[in-house]
């Protein structure tokens, strides 16, 4: 599930940046490329970033007092 997750954090990234790729076909690639492996780690680690980024937010946000 994490996984997918992180996908989902990068994937549409991904495809602006590489108009005539996908995330999924890269994913594919992946298992044979060692380049591309690289790229998908690399994109992957910019989600973990991502995520832990939101993650930093979103405790920061319940930490706020609520006006009212």
């Amino acid at each position: 599930m994490l996984r997918v997750r992180y996908e989902s954090l990068v994937r549409d990234d991904y495809q602006r940046a590489h108009p005539n790729d996908s995330f999924d076909d890269l994913k594919r690639r992946a298992r044979f490329s060692k380049e591309d492996q690289g790229l998908l780690r690399d994109w992957m680690n910019v989600a973990a970033a991502r995520a832990k980024q939101c993650e930093r937010d979103s405790i920061a946000a319940l930490a706020r007092p609520r006006g009212g």
